[in-house]
């Protein structure tokens, strides 16, 4: 298709070159930028990485722990063909505009489903960093767990805490560190008002 998977989850060459542990996890708490079949990891990670959590993708739970434990290392080169077809279980595509905006709309009859699921992984994952030497890995997924559980909590604050809650977020940075930004505040908006006029 002529495009790479790290061109379209935009992970650049540029970010490999700033590549620390503590960068790659800001990067990998806001979404996923590894996938399984071009990855390696040392044994010793074994005991840490099961069992999978089923909140989370196994490549993605793997590329954490990995990096938890100051153990990643990304390769510039590409390494793998991958075949994208119709029977592909998880796929990345480059969508269309229309495609984009229809998955946008899709997402606000769960929202509240995605809130959970990504409180439930990162507290997973908040627990596996409890015994990490790397007390400042530590403080970036515990700051990634405030945002979701307050992610978890807006609805049932009512609209006027749910827009403190939401300005806090917005003013710290955490739409753009740990979700999709702008598109992510308006959404959350959205459902504040749209939960507020079924109450």
């Amino acid at each position: 298709m002529g495009i790479s998977l790290w061109s379209i989850v935009k992970f650049s060459e540029k970010s490999l070159k700033l590549l620390d542990e503590n960068i790659f996890l800001d990067r990998l708490l806001k979404g996923n930028v590894i996938t399984g079949a071009t990855m390696a990891f040392k044994q010793y990670l074994k005991k840490d990485i099961l069992p999978i959590p089923n909140t989370y993708i196994h490549d993605y739970w793997i590329g954490l722990i990995a990096t938890i434990n100051g153990s990643v290392i990304a390769i510039p080169e590409k390494l793998i063909l991958y075949r994208q077809h119709e029977n592909n279980i998880i796929g990345v595509i480059e969508k269309s505009l229309l495609k984009r905006f229809k998955i946008y709309l899709k997402n606000y009859g769960g929202i509240h489903e995605i809130r959970e699921s990504r409180l439930k992984g990162i507290d997973k994952l908040l627990k596996k960093s409890c015994g990490m030497k790397q007390n400042e890995m530590h403080k970036q997924i515990l700051m990634c767990h405030d945002f979701w559980f307050s992610q978890s909590q807006l609805e049932k604050r009512g609209v006027f805490n749910g827009i403190k809650i939401i300005s806090r977020d917005i003013l710290k940075g955490n739409y753009c560190k740990y979700y999709n930004g702008l598109r992510s505040i308006v959404r959350d908006l959205i459902c504040l008002l749209i939960h507020r006029n079924n109450i």
